[in-house]
């Protein structure tokens, strides 16, 4: 034996050599600081989705650029979100709540992070919807933030 050893040594070294800053966004994330949901999927009830109403308002929507590697990538100046104004149905195709920021449906970035204020959320019915959030320029490809929440009367 005595291999082991060797390659403990050769997978630490290469860990150095990931740059500490971050690099460009390429993922969104969303989250409800509010409903104690940070995106990861454990919020407050028990499917493990937030619960929200078919009327509700949730104070504060948050969605973070990501990098590849899962840090919060800050892209500079001119970075901007858009939160889907419509949530898709999950259970019954074609059927659709309405989403609208108090500030507007686009935010830009600032230090990685969006906030989305006294969002208003709007279903036809109880179920469980689907919230979307996506990088507001062309230019940048970076994967949209998606979260299921569960909506009750």
């Amino acid at each position: 034996g005595g291999h082991g050893a060797d390659e403990g040594i050769k997978m630490a070294e290469d860990i150095w050599h990931v740059p500490l800053t971050a690099g460009p966004p390429a993922k969104l994330v969303l989250s409800l600081p509010a409903t104690g949901d940070t995106g990861n999927g454990n919020g407050g009830n028990a499917s493990g989705l937030p619960a929200l109403y078919t009327q509700c308002f949730v104070e504060t929507l948050l969605v973070t650029a990501l990098d590849s590697f899962g840090n919060v990538a800050d892209a500079g100046s001119g970075f901007e979100v858009v939160l889907q104004p419509s949530c898709k149905s999950c259970d019954v195709d074609g059927l659709c709540g309405q989403v609208s920021s108090k500030k507007g449906n686009r935010q830009k970035v600032v230090g990685g992070k969006a906030e989305f204020a006294s969002v208003r959320i709007a279903c036809p019915k109880a179920g469980k919807y689907r919230l979307q959030a996506n990088c507001g320029s062309r230019k940048l490809a970076v994967e949209e933030a998606a979260m299921e929440v569960e909506v009750r009367r």
